[in-house]
């Protein structure tokens, strides 16, 4: 699982969805300043879930 920053406080998990035919599901754990900036961590279109975590 990667992380957006060690430092950071990781409050999402977000999983992308796999390339087409493929079955690799990348997850990223990320703060909310990240989260917020979309451009770090791609549209909505390549997201499959994003769930909160404590």
């Amino acid at each position: 699982m990667n992380c957006c920053n060690d430092r950071h406080e990781l409050k999402y998990e977000i999983t992308y969805k796999s390339a087409k035919g493929g079955q690799y599901t990348p997850t990223w754990l990320v703060c909310d300043s990240c989260y917020e900036n979309r451009k770090c961590f791609g549209a909505d279109d390549v997201i499959e879930s994003v769930k909160a975590i404590a």
